[in-house]
């Protein structure tokens, strides 16, 4: 992004910096959150449950990387240790059910978790998309 990426994020670029750390941070525990149901569920539809969410740990780790390219080509530092990210962290770790085997309520606490970090990057990247190709501000699709 460099220079002209600086010049595009205007006079908002610290509350734009604020925006993408708190989506990085909540990447973050995307990654654990999948990672986390992933190892621990287990039942007769456990290895095609596991499959889709070991894509979505990939996605939440590529996401939190591209985010902090672009936190740090704007001026800004990503969350630099792990127990700091409860403080910028919008998406916490959440509730699963006592029983490992209760695949549809393991579902139920991802799916519920699923919207905040992607939530937060199109709405702090909105603003942007008038001077920005989209292309450049999400590489990704949601």
């Amino acid at each position: 992004m460099g220079k002209l990426g600086q010049q595009m994020a205007g006079p908002d670029k610290k509350g734009l910096i604020q925006g993408l750390t708190r989506a990085y941070a909540d990447e973050w525990y995307a990654h654990y959150n999948y990672s986390f149901v992933a190892n621990t569920i287990s039942g007769p539809a456990a290895p095609a449950v596991i499959q889709i969410l070991r894509r979505k740990v990939e996605r939440a780790l590529a996401h939190a990387d591209w985010l902090a390219e672009r936190i740090l080509s704007l001026g800004g530092m990503p969350v630099p240790k792990l127990t700091a990210l409860p403080e910028y962290a919008t998406d916490k770790p959440f509730k699963l059910p006592e029983n490992v085997r209760d695949i549809d309520g393991a579902l139920r606490a991802v799916l519920e978790r699923s919207g905040p970090a992607s939530g937060l990057i199109v709405r702090s990247t909105k603003r942007q998309r008038r001077k920005t190709p989209s292309h450049m501000i999400l590489p990704w699709n949601y």
